[in-house]
């Protein structure tokens, strides 16, 4: 991979399960959007967390996702942006039954 390429996944997670994305060392990402229907969207360093929002029961949440509260017309980027690498990187945790989580961002060194 190569500056400018994507970095995205979608997948579905077990209950209590996460979603991680560490990027390869010296490889560095912004993730201008993360999360799904109750995610809580994490950094990590792999021992501890750092939570960027707290899953809200029934809806969708997480950083740059439409929110379903106001019909799903609003564009809401929570907290702009995440920057990732190999030593602190994403963590979505699925504290529900098994959802779809995803990430979508670009790597930029």
């Amino acid at each position: 991979m190569a500056a400018g390429d994507v970095v995205s996944s979608v997948s579905n997670v077990a209950g209590g399960g996460t979603l991680n994305f560490q990027p390869a060392a010296g490889v560095e990402c912004k993730i201008p959007l993360a999360g799904g229907q109750e995610a809580i969207v994490r950094l990590t360093n792999g021992a501890n967390f750092m939570t960027i929002n707290n899953a809200v029961l029934g809806e969708f949440s997480g950083i740059g996702l439409l929110n379903p509260a106001n019909g799903g017309t609003a564009f809401v980027p929570l907290f702009g942006v995440l920057y990732v690498n190999n030593s602190v990187f994403l963590s979505i945790l699925n504290p529900a039954v098994a959802r779809d989580q995803g990430y979508c961002g670009i790597q930029i060194k």
